[in-house]
């Protein structure tokens, strides 16, 4: 069951840190775009700041004694979360 669990948290992950790259890729807002964000990225984002949360948690203790938690925060939570809420849909 946990090997189960281990497998879609990496395929998450992955999802996570490859979305950007590929969403540079569309130059302007068409409608299959808007369909493509709101089905694909907006979903994909909400799970990547539940992910980057729970890593930021993990890691937190590390981050701080290294002096970086805040910048921890800002990629673990805050760019994900600007990403999926801060844009206009489309704009990829």
């Amino acid at each position: 069951m946990k090997k189960k669990y281990k497998g879609l948290f990496v395929v998450l992950l992955a999802i996570c840190l490859l979305i950007q790259p590929v969403g540079s890729a569309f130059a302007d807002e068409s409608p299959g775009e808007m369909a493509i964000d709101a089905v694909v990225y907006r979903p994909v984002g909400v799970v990547c700041i539940v992910l980057g949360a729970i890593i930021y948690v993990v890691s937190w203790p590390f981050a701080k004694v290294g002096g970086n938690s805040e910048e921890a925060f800002q990629n673990l939570i805050v760019w994900p979360a600007t990403f999926t809420f801060n844009r206009k849909l489309g704009d990829i």
